[in-house]
């Protein structure tokens, strides 16, 4: 646990357990205002976007609570945000993504995208403006592909072929419903 002595009291960092969020819980000594009246302690717990984001791996312990999210959500696929913050401008996330989960045929007009295959297998499929496929490929970590660039505004989706698949995806800009255009 890492404390930080602020002015308006402690804020303690710690990762809630079977939780894969960090999460900041504040305690502020708020005066009541007239002297000799009790101070009040106020509790906010808050997912912590700070100017720091502590050591971090991505390893098998984290795939495997995703993947075990993945297969209890009805979409069969979960993600886990890498931004260090909210405002940050650009998508760094994992895809923890089970066969049957359908991401529909989408591109970004505004960014490219880059995948990489952290475990297990994943296609990659491109597609032209009527929905024709155009190309495939087999994503595999430690394979002959990877990983693969997406341009921008290609039509593009992913689909798991294993159990157990987790992707790491890239763009350049946030998220926005306008930013992603479904064919």
């Amino acid at each position: 646990m890492v404390d930080e002595i602020r002015a308006t009291g402690i804020t303690c960092f710690l990762p809630i357990s079977n939780n894969l969020d960090l999460f900041c819980i504040s305690l502020h000594l708020l005066a009541d205002g007239a002297e000799g009246e009790d101070s009040k302690i106020k509790v906010r717990i808050s997912k912590w976007y700070g100017e720091k984001r502590y050591n971090m791996t991505l390893d098998k312990e984290l795939f495997d609570q995703l993947t075990a999210k993945a297969k209890a959500s009805p979409k069969l696929r979960i993600n886990y945000d890498l931004r260090d913050s909210a405002d940050d401008e650009s998508q760094r996330m994992l895809n923890a993504i089970e066969p049957g989960t359908v991401i529909p045929v989408h591109r970004h007009p505004m960014t490219s995208e880059e995948v990489i295959v952290l475990r297990g297998k994943a296609q990659e499929v491109f597609f032209d403006d009527e929905g024709n496929e155009t190309g495939s490929w087999l994503l595999i970590p430690g394979g002959d592909i990877p990983a693969i660039h997406v341009p921008r505004g290609q039509y593009h989706t992913c689909r798991s072929l294993e159990s157990g698949t987790v992707i790491i995806e890239f763009k350049n800009t946030k998220y926005t419903p306008a930013g992603t255009e479904e064919l």
